[in-house]
């Protein structure tokens, strides 16, 4: 399984949050924690910046945003 990071780096473009999701392994009867860790790992990588989410009719759309690399 992959992490949300791993998913959302892995293609430069707008992802689904659900199909993102499934990427991450996150199906019909997965475990809570797993879930949870997805969960986790989503306000993580927003909170330090690394992702946008915005919402797009009734669906959330996640994407990674690239750090600029300041050259001295």
């Amino acid at each position: 399984m992959d992490t949300l990071l791993e998913v959302l780096t892995s293609e430069d473009k707008w992802f689904d949050a659900q199909e993102a999701f499934k990427k991450c392994g996150i199906i019909d009867g997965t475990s809570t924690d797993r879930i949870e860790e997805i969960y986790t790992e989503l306000r993580k990588l927003e909170k330090e910046g690394k992702i946008k989410i915005e919402r797009n009719g009734g669906y959330d759309q996640l994407i990674f945003i690239k750090q600029e690399v300041k050259e001295d």
